[in-house]
């Protein structure tokens, strides 16, 4: 099955609605750091929005893109994990959902793979090779934790070791969207994703306080760090020629993630120190909600022939006004302000994605990628 007929049997319609979940969840968190009361604690909404994002949304979606088995098992297990970190938090009925959700992400992975594939697969070979990566870092917690062989730090690595190797498999699989519509050009596509798989996974020790010091790992993941920059630089480069301005604004965002991660090179732990929590929060999210999830209600859009404009750019805003008041604290804003601007940019990113989701279930999926892709290679000709 094509990933168009895939998408027109509502396959594709299942990352839309745990993201609409997951950020609603993620809205709630920034009112309870606002001051509102919750009946459920914070750290389990924390869990089930962060896992429910990362599996649900933006790694179904590459699964989606992919045309990868057991999509549907896949989401009925996200599902399941996201209650379960909800009503526990990270407890063990969480915890074996969440190693269900893997174990399904490993069957829809190597089924996929054992087909033959085709040169325009390369992005997605990376990105689901990215993904296998990441869960080494979930494996290598568990043995620190069931063994008490690790202290703080190394525990701490491990869990970066997922989150930053994970969200750079949704940096190709982002990619792999673009390029559906706006080929990459050989040579250039070839030198920017070689950059990314040597250099991307080694930068996880950089979102960790401590980690840049660590023997061996820090000092590389500090050259890392600084030499992403030059692939940053020409995939922003590739989406400003694109000429679409949602993808224009997914390259200021990029880029923004990329001289964060240049700058913890630079400054280490000291650095980290002084940008605190926040500055993961604002690292992951310009990364994930604005350059991923732009790039992906752009690719929906477009492959639903929906109306998303005023959608994406309502997106960007909420982004915008979230990220600057969890920011507002570094430059010696009162918290209360910060924090109630910051669950004001939540609400407005969790409309934008409301309406951006109302436009694709309105629309009926058109014709075949491949006739998209003829019609838009010669309206650019």
């Amino acid at each position: 099955m094509a990933p168009e007929e895939d998408m027109a049997t509502g396959t594709a319609r299942m990352p839309v609605g745990f993201y609409l979940g997951a950020t609603l969840v993620g809205l709630w968190m920034r009112l309870v750091l606002a001051g509102w009361r919750s009946p459920i604690p914070f750290d389990h909404l924390l869990h089930a929005h962060s896992h429910t994002l990362y599996f649900g949304w933006a790694g179904l979606l590459i699964l989606v893109a992919a045309d990868a088995p057991y999509l549907r098992w896949a989401g009925f297990l996200v599902t399941v994990m996201g209650a379960a970190f909800l009503a526990g938090g990270y407890e063990p009925a969480a915890i074996v959902a969440s190693t269900l959700v893997m174990f399904a992400w490993y069957a829809a992975i190597g089924s996929w793979w054992r087909r033959p594939q085709r040169s325009e697969d390369s992005l997605l070979r990376r990105s689901l090779a990215y993904m296998l990566l990441a869960s080494v870092g979930v494996w290598v917690l568990a043995v620190l934790k069931a063994t008490e062989a690790g202290n703080a730090l190394a525990e701490d690595l491990a869990i970066h070791g997922f989150l930053g190797t994970f969200a750079w498999s949704f940096v190709f699989g982002a990619a792999a969207l673009v390029a559906r519509w706006h080929p990459l050009d050989p040579d250039g596509g070839r030198r920017l994703t070689t950059w990314w798989l040597v250099l991307a996974w080694i930068t996880f020790p950089l979102g960790v306080a401590g980690g840049p010091e660590v023997a061996v790992l820090g000092p590389m993941a500090r050259i890392a760090g600084v030499l992403l920059l030059y692939p940053a630089a020409l995939w922003m480069v590739a989406l400003w020629r694109t000429t679409e301005l949602p993808l224009r604004l997914a390259a200021a965002w990029f880029g923004l993630a990329a001289t964060g991660l240049a700058a913890t090179g630079i400054g280490g732990t000291a650095l980290l120190e002084a940008a605190g929590r926040a500055g993961v929060v604002v690292y992951l999210h310009t990364l994930l909600l604005g350059f991923v999830t732009t790039v992906a209600m752009w690719h929906l859009g477009r492959l639903f022939q929906a109306r998303t404009g005023p959608a994406i750019a309502g997106h960007q805003a909420g982004v915008a006004l979230m990220l600057t008041g969890v920011a507002l604290p570094w430059v010696g804003t009162t918290p209360t302000i910060a924090m109630d601007l910051a669950a004001w940019g939540a609400l407005l990113t969790w409309l934008a994605g409301l309406a951006w989701a109302g436009a694709l279930w309105g629309a009926t999926p058109g014709t075949t990628h491949s006739n998209q892709a003829t019609t838009t290679s010669r309206q650019e000709a």
